[in-house]
Parts: C-alpha cells; sequence; structure tokens
C-alpha cells in the first residue's frame, strides 16, 4: 500500500534523527508512527497497527514529560489513534484508558487555547462516550457525550460551514442510535444532537 510505505519511509528517516537528537526529532517520529497505526487499521488486520500505536504514545509521553504545554494536543492524538486501535484489535477494556487519557489531554489544551482546541476536546469525549455505550454503560456514556455536546454547541461560531448540521452521515449515525438504544432516551437525543454539529 503506497501510503504505508510512504509513512514507513518517514518513519526510518524521524527515527535516525530521533536517534541523534531526540529532544528534536522523537516528536515527529511519533505523530508519524500514529499515522501508520491509522493506515495500517485500513491494510493489515487491526492488531498490526497496535505495535506503533503504543510506541508513538511512549515517545511522546517522554517529550510531554519535558515539555507538557508543548505536547498536550500532540499526546493527546496519539492516545486516541490508540484507543482506536485498541478498540479495533478488540481490547474493549484498554481502549477506555486510552480514550479517558486522549481527554484529559485535550482538556489541559483546551484551558490553555479553548478556540483551537474546543472540536478536538468533543470529539474525544464522543469517543469516550462511544465505547462506554458499547458497553451498556449508559449513565458513564451520557457524561461524556453531553460535555462533548456542550463543547461543540459553545464553539459552533468558529467554523459553522465545517460543523453545519443535516448530512447523510447525522441522519446515519442518529438512526443507528435510536435504533440500538431505543430505551434509553437521554443517551439517543445527546446523540442526536451531537450528531448536528460534528464534522462528516
Amino acid at each position: 500500500m503506497e501510503g504505508t510505505d510512504t509513512t514507513a519511509e518517514s518513519i526510518a528517516v524521524w527515527r535516525r534523527l530521533a536517534r541523534g537528537n531526540p529532544a528534536a526529532h522523537s516528536a515527529e517520529l511519533s505523530k508519524s508512527l500514529s499515522n501508520l497505526a491509522l493506515l495500517r487499521l485500513f491494510a493489515d488486520p487491526p492488531p498490526q497497527a497496535l505495535p506503533a500505536a503504543a510506541e508513538a504514545v511512549q515517545l511522546m509521553q517522554l517529550r510531554h514529560a519535558e515539555a507538557p504545554e508543548l505536547h498536550r494536543a500532540d499526546l493527546g492524538r496519539c492516545l486516541s489513534i490508540l484507543a482506536v486501535c485498541l478498540n479495533a484489535a478488540g481490547l474493549r477494556q484498554e481502549r477506555h484508558g486510552a480514550a479517558a487519557g486522549a481527554v484529559r489531554q485535550y482538556e489541559a489544551a483546551w484551558k490553555t487555547d479553548p478556540v483551537r482546541y474546543a472540536f478536538d476536546l468533543a470529539r474525544v469525549l464522543d469517543q469516550m462516550g462511544r465505547y462506554l455505550a458499547d458497553d451498556e454503560r449508559w449513565a458513564d456514556a451520557l457524561g461524556p457525550l453531553e460535555g462533548g455536546l456542550a463543547w461543540a454547541e459553545a464553539y459552533i461560531h468558529v467554523d459553522p460551514t465545517t460543523y453545519a448540521p443535516s448530512s447523510p452521515g447525522c441522519a446515519r449515525r442518529s438512526a443507528t442510535a435510536g435504533g440500538g438504544y431505543g430505551n434509553h432516551g437521554n443517551w439517543v437525543d445527546t446523540r442526536k444532537r451531537w450528531c448536528r454539529w460534528i464534522p462528516q
């Protein structure tokens, strides 16, 4: 797969640079590893994506420990991608920890730049809520979903075109929520409202 090959070449370059100067280059290596993990989800059996995603988190955690203000959002992205990979591999319990970690990092990033990180925070809250709902932890799921919806609604004015309501994708998700969780009215209502704002 061409995209995977290109990303692997990028990783090889960043890995060489990071060996000589980790502080300067390992963050970029981490980002490339996360990108590779996402590509492998489509090209390989899901477990093949996990090593790259896990290494990306480990590297970014080191950079975050040295300069948290610079790498909060980067670590949040790596953790969110790791959660996706864990979920695809069927590691349901582990995905919760990664998703919760992503939320913590984006919450911290949002405090420093609310406009820039509001929708990232909304998305990872939605991710955490969906995983909890998959395990039928309805009460636990509702809080993150409503929190994500609140951030999206509060900052919709930033880019109303991108986050415009009413789309076929939104309608499909609403139907899925209504069909799958029809006995949980608050959950369904939140998911339907949330679908109005998430990017398609």
